[in-house]
């Protein structure tokens, strides 16, 4: 017999349940085929066999636990609870949504009052502008002038940028 190289305890290859017509496999052919140890259709004839039978009980186990009417109402304890515990979940979700909610509706009036002060701003930012370029041509015609002024009569330029200092 070729073994893989997992073996169990008799030194039978850990693979041998793959191969059901061999017969050289750890378990003994009388018990496979008396308790149909291969067969799907066995574990499907006898499935629902024990269904009347209460379960054994297992380590840790208390009797009045598998009666139907305790499991039952055990369970529906843990379903409350479960539902008491979601509640208690999602009024903490909620709560934090509503902070958030709030945070963000300060937020966005920040914002709103921050470009309304933004919008006064570049209003008054051309209104500067305007006065500075009414300005600027206010200080180029008064240089116009006054060259023209100081070519014409040397002179008399002083008297005239005395005059137009005053305008």
């Amino acid at each position: 017999m070729v073994c893989s190289g997992f073996t169990d305890d008799g030194h039978a290859s850990m693979m041998s349940w793959l191969r059901d017509s061999d017969r050289s496999s750890s378990i003994g052919t009388v018990e496979k085929f008396n308790l149909g140890y291969f067969d799907p259709e066995y574990f499907l004839e006898h499935e629902f066999d024990g269904e009347e039978e209460k379960a054994p009980v297992r380590h840790g186990q208390h009797v009045e636990e598998l009666d139907p009417n305790a499991v039952l109402m055990k369970e529906i304890l843990m379903l409350k609870s479960r539902v008491k515990e979601e509640e208690k979940n999602n009024k903490i979700l909620y709560d934090a949504l509503i902070k958030h909610e709030f945070e963000l509706a300060f937020q966005d009036q920040l914002i709103e009052e921050m470009e309304s002060k933004i919008i006064v701003e570049k209003m008054h930012n051309e209104a500067l502008s305007c006065q500075l370029v009414e300005e600027k041509k206010k200080i180029e015609g008064v240089k116009v002038f006054s060259v023209a002024c100081l070519s014409v009569a040397p002179t008399l330029g002083v008297v005239l940028f005395f005059m137009i200092e005053k305008m």
